[in-house]
């Protein structure tokens, strides 16, 4: 059990630093962030709702 908990928060921590990076290349490829901050809305929205499906199994 403590395995899963420890995967889903792993899993959480990792979808937050990859939607780090991919709004870092994103900025670098199209320079301007502020039009598109749903992209980065999105990512948090992602990384939150796993990380709550991992501690309801807890």
């Amino acid at each position: 059990m403590t395995v899963l908990i420890g995967g889903l928060i792993g899993l959480g921590i990792g979808t937050i630093v990859l939607c780090i990076m991919w709004a870092i290349r994103w900025k670098l490829v199209f320079g301007d962030f502020e039009d598109y901050p749903w992209l980065l809305y999105t990512s948090i929205l992602a990384a939150l709702v796993i990380i709550g499906v991992g501690s309801k199994l807890i």
